[in-house]
């Protein structure tokens, strides 16, 4: 079984200073963090907050050969979690048929934004990496649709603290389920 998932934010892990992506599910309100480079982040940040780099970026282009080549992104899936890394799916159509193309999970997000294709997350992959997000948690910025129309919560300067905090509050244990 697979999870429909939305982006519910990026912020800045407190203590590694790494940018980290929560997934979340729009159901049970439970979220999965990933820690994400910070190209990736800034890519999949540019594209909700529908703001163009200045030359296009590897996302950008991959984009642009598969609309070129009459192609999309239909989804993207989480697939896996082994050892501390997560693994993903970029499916794409192109000339009648589907391919699967295997992904960082970062990556498959980043092109997923990019075609307004649905993210999937694997069932046994939520349940091993999933955490609460209490409403305050998820009210804690404003959301990329009351600015865009778009789906989620974004990272910004006022609302880094409740980002910080709720990072913060993960327990020890839920770390070493996460690659970072």
């Amino acid at each position: 079984m697979k999870r429909l998932m939305e982006i519910a934010g990026l912020a800045m892990d407190p203590v590694t200073r790494s940018p980290v992506m929560i997934l979340r599910d729009p159901e049970s309100k439970m979220g999965v963090p990933i820690w994400i480079g910070p190209f990736e982040a800034d890519s999949i940040r540019m594209v909700l907050e529908k703001q163009p780099p200045p030359r296009p970026i590897t996302h950008d282009l991959f984009a642009e050969a598969l609309n070129r080549l009459n192609g999309k992104v239909s989804r993207v899936e989480i697939s896996d979690l082994k050892e501390n890394t997560y693994f993903a799916k970029i499916i794409v159509e192109a000339a009648g048929r589907e391919v699967e193309l295997d992904s960082r999970p970062s990556d498959a997000v980043s092109m997923a934004v990019r075609f307004d294709a649905p993210v999937y997350m694997s069932q046994h992959v939520f349940e091993a990496a999933r955490i609460s997000l209490s409403d305050e948690e998820e009210a804690a910025g404003e959301t990329t649709e009351d600015k865009q129309g778009e789906a989620g919560v974004t990272f910004d300067e006022s609302n880094k603290d409740k980002w910080a905090e709720l990072l913060e509050n993960i327990k020890p244990e839920q770390l070493s389920k996460y690659k970072m």
